[in-house]
Protein backbone atom coordinates (compact mmCIF):
# COMPACT_ATOMS: atom_id res chain seq x y z
CA UNK A 1 0.00 0.00 0.00
CA UNK A 2 3.12 2.45 1.24
CA UNK A 3 4.60 1.87 -2.17
CA UNK A 4 1.48 2.47 -4.53
CA UNK A 5 0.85 5.64 -2.70
CA UNK A 6 4.76 6.51 -3.36
CA UNK A 7 4.57 6.07 -7.08
CA UNK A 8 1.36 8.10 -7.17
CA UNK A 9 2.78 11.01 -5.67
CA UNK A 10 5.76 10.46 -8.02
CA UNK A 11 3.65 10.32 -11.28
CA UNK A 12 1.78 13.57 -9.41
CA UNK A 13 4.54 15.32 -9.51
CA UNK A 14 5.94 14.37 -13.03
CA UNK A 15 2.56 15.18 -14.86
CA UNK A 16 2.58 18.58 -13.34
CA UNK A 17 5.92 20.00 -13.57
CA UNK A 18 5.82 22.30 -16.38
CA UNK A 19 8.89 22.02 -19.17
CA UNK A 20 11.61 24.39 -18.91
CA UNK A 21 12.69 24.16 -22.16
CA UNK A 22 11.38 27.45 -23.94
CA UNK A 23 13.94 30.00 -24.94
CA UNK A 24 13.65 34.01 -25.73
CA UNK A 25 15.01 35.68 -27.76
CA UNK A 26 15.81 39.13 -29.71
CA UNK A 27 17.28 42.56 -29.83
CA UNK A 28 17.15 45.81 -28.23
CA UNK A 29 17.40 49.14 -30.46
CA UNK A 30 16.66 53.32 -28.82
CA UNK A 31 15.63 55.96 -31.01
CA UNK A 32 17.47 59.05 -30.94
CA UNK A 33 16.58 61.66 -33.67
CA UNK A 34 14.00 59.25 -35.47
CA UNK A 35 17.49 56.98 -35.92
CA UNK A 36 17.84 53.35 -34.66
CA UNK A 37 20.90 52.25 -32.83
CA UNK A 38 21.59 48.99 -31.82
CA UNK A 39 21.53 48.95 -28.07
CA UNK A 40 24.35 46.57 -26.15
CA UNK A 41 24.62 45.82 -22.78
CA UNK A 42 20.75 47.34 -22.24
CA UNK A 43 18.82 45.18 -19.36
CA UNK A 44 15.95 42.83 -20.46
CA UNK A 45 13.76 42.19 -17.77
CA UNK A 46 11.84 39.14 -18.90
CA UNK A 47 8.09 39.87 -16.85
CA UNK A 48 5.60 37.42 -16.62
CA UNK A 49 1.91 38.76 -16.97
CA UNK A 50 -0.79 38.02 -14.50
CA UNK A 51 -4.32 39.36 -15.19
CA UNK A 52 -3.37 43.19 -15.37
CA UNK A 53 -0.10 42.90 -14.03
CA UNK A 54 3.49 42.20 -14.94
CA UNK A 55 5.98 40.81 -12.59
CA UNK A 56 9.69 40.84 -12.45
CA UNK A 57 11.17 37.30 -12.79
CA UNK A 58 14.61 37.84 -13.98
CA UNK A 59 16.84 39.91 -16.41
CA UNK A 60 19.53 39.75 -18.82
CA UNK A 61 22.06 41.82 -20.43
CA UNK A 62 22.28 42.23 -24.37
CA UNK A 63 25.45 41.74 -25.80
CA UNK A 64 27.72 43.84 -28.11
CA UNK A 65 25.03 43.67 -30.77
CA UNK A 66 21.76 44.44 -28.60
CA UNK A 67 20.95 40.62 -28.83
CA UNK A 68 19.64 39.01 -25.47
CA UNK A 69 18.40 35.02 -24.96
CA UNK A 70 16.37 34.27 -22.03
CA UNK A 71 16.91 29.99 -22.10
CA UNK A 72 15.11 27.47 -19.66
CA UNK A 73 11.68 29.21 -20.07
CA UNK A 74 8.44 27.53 -18.48
CA UNK A 75 5.25 27.35 -20.51
CA UNK A 76 3.71 30.66 -19.66
CA UNK A 77 2.48 34.74 -20.63
CA UNK A 78 5.65 36.69 -21.17
CA UNK A 79 6.11 40.80 -22.00
CA UNK A 80 10.00 42.16 -22.04
CA UNK A 81 10.97 45.17 -20.21
CA UNK A 82 14.15 46.80 -22.09
CA UNK A 83 16.04 49.80 -20.66
CA UNK A 84 19.80 51.79 -21.32
CA UNK A 85 21.28 54.66 -19.76
CA UNK A 86 23.89 56.57 -22.16
CA UNK A 87 25.36 59.67 -20.69
CA UNK A 88 22.62 61.12 -18.57
CA UNK A 89 19.70 59.69 -20.92
CA UNK A 90 17.62 56.73 -19.64
CA UNK A 91 15.35 55.59 -22.23
CA UNK A 92 13.22 52.41 -22.01
CA UNK A 93 10.42 50.03 -23.71
CA UNK A 94 8.36 46.67 -23.96
CA UNK A 95 7.72 43.98 -26.01
CA UNK A 96 4.14 42.89 -26.91
CA UNK A 97 2.90 40.55 -24.57
CA UNK A 98 3.57 36.95 -26.06
CA UNK A 99 3.31 32.92 -24.60
CA UNK A 100 5.64 29.84 -24.35
CA UNK A 101 4.66 26.32 -24.76
CA UNK A 102 7.62 25.31 -22.43
CA UNK A 103 8.95 23.41 -25.36
CA UNK A 104 9.43 26.48 -28.32
CA UNK A 105 11.47 28.68 -29.68
CA UNK A 106 10.21 32.49 -29.29
CA UNK A 107 12.04 35.48 -31.35
CA UNK A 108 10.45 38.51 -29.77
CA UNK A 109 10.28 41.16 -32.75
CA UNK A 110 13.22 44.04 -32.12
CA UNK A 111 12.25 45.88 -28.33
CA UNK A 112 12.28 49.95 -29.55
CA UNK A 113 13.43 52.06 -26.40
CA UNK A 114 12.57 55.45 -26.24
CA UNK A 115 14.17 58.25 -24.49
CA UNK A 116 11.99 58.41 -21.01
CA UNK A 117 14.30 61.24 -19.18
CA UNK A 118 17.52 62.84 -19.18
CA UNK A 119 19.30 64.22 -15.93
CA UNK A 120 20.92 67.55 -17.49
Amino acid sequence: MKDKFIIGILLLLLVACDKYNSTIEGSVLYEQEKNLYKAPNAIVYKQVVQKEDTINIIATSCDSNGCFLFDNTTKGTWRLKGKIVLDSAIYEGCSSVFTTKGTDKVVVPDIVLQLVSTND
